[in-house]
């Protein structure tokens, strides 16, 4: 049976339901604000996390780039928060790591905790303190060592698809935005899911969405397929991005990824794979990852000597030479 609030107060007032007993509580009666509520993709009250063994899931404002299903090397597991203590420079939090011993615990500030936000979160929430407001990061991808520096988040790349989209190769009226729920007019979304960001061409017209990546996750990685369509809730064709080179130039991807999908809406043809000019893709790398960053294994990246033909005479033409094929002319 639903029942409400502790407090027995009106119940008209803004509330939000647990997850496992179904009991709504007022947000002032659980510390929480319309800000906050935002950013939890599914709640469950005190006691059913103390007495179920449940978890309230922070989606978090951001997202932390290609940080890959499998986690990349090198990626730190929190298996638990133990304690907290103020110092002049914020606060930090002492941390069991997960598969280690306790001698390796460590202080860690609040900051490079954006990996394990939900735990955090409930760690603040039994002990009485404010909730934090710490960005989860675009950051790497393939299977060596990332360098975090590189990391930038999602406004960075709203950001800098804004400043490209005044050229005229790009100039559009297709609304580009973090996913939230899907609208009804074409769109381009920006999908966190597993701290990796996908960039999904919404046609609401077909009823249908294009999706892709740095990382080719949404094509090679089955499990990361099935849950972005359970997500997102709509048929999803992906779209292969074979131009990223290192680890972490996720956010670069994301946003020659978006440049480009807005280009094929307009001319209302979607590839099988996106190609971006040698000389833009150089440009937004050199604008956004500004540090060291290892090469990713060529053995994840199709080779770049894609040739295409013509369907009629069969000539073939290097990948990078759309132009010439669109002005071929047959003999």
């Amino acid at each position: 049976m639903t029942t409400f609030c502790i407090c027995d107060g009106p119940e008209d007032e803004d509330m939000i339901q647990c997850e496992w007993c179904a009991e709504w509580f007022h947000f002032s009666c659980v510390d929480l604000t319309h800000r906050l509520i935002r950013q939890i993709g599914r709640y469950y009250c005190h006691d059913c996390e103390m007495n179920f063994n449940k978890l309230t899931l922070w989606k978090g404002r951001l997202a932390r780039g290609a940080l890959l299903l499998d986690k990349q090397k090198h990626y730190f597991k929190v298996e638990s928060i133990l304690d907290h203590r103020e110092t002049r420079h914020g606060r930090e939090f002492l941390i069991k790591w997960l598969n280690y011993d306790e001698e390796d615990n460590s202080w860690e500030p609040e900051c490079n905790l954006d990996g394990c936000k939900s735990k955090l979160q409930q760690y603040l929430r039994l002990h009485c303190l404010p909730y934090s407001n710490i960005r989860a990061l675009l950051g790497a991808a393939g299977d060596v060592e990332f360098n975090p520096d590189n990391w930038i988040s999602i406004d960075d790349v709203l950001k800098a698809v804004r400043i490209h989209r005044t050229s005229a190769g790009y100039a559009s009226d297709l609304k580009v935005s973090r996913f939230t729920k899907l609208g009804k007019v074409d769109e381009i979304r920006l999908v966190e899911h597993k701290h990796h960001c996908y960039v999904l061409l919404h046609l609401a017209t077909q009823g249908k969405g294009y999706i892709a990546d740095g990382g080719n996750q949404f094509l090679d990685n089955k499990s990361v397929n099935k849950a972005l369509k359970r997500k997102i809730k709509l048929d999803l064709y992906g779209v292969r991005f074979n131009q990223q080179y290192k680890a972490d130039h996720c956010g670069a991807s994301a946003v020659l990824i978006t440049l480009e999908m807005i280009k094929a809406h307009r001319a209302g043809s979607i590839p099988e794979t996106i190609q971006v000019p040698t000389k833009l893709v150089k440009s937004v790398t050199k604008r956004l990852h500004k540090h060291d960053s290892k090469s990713i294994s060529s053995s994840r990246l199709i080779d770049r000597r894609i040739r295409t033909s013509c369907p009629t005479c069969g000539k073939t033409f290097a990948k990078n030479d759309s132009r010439k094929l669109r002005f071929h002319k047959c003999k």
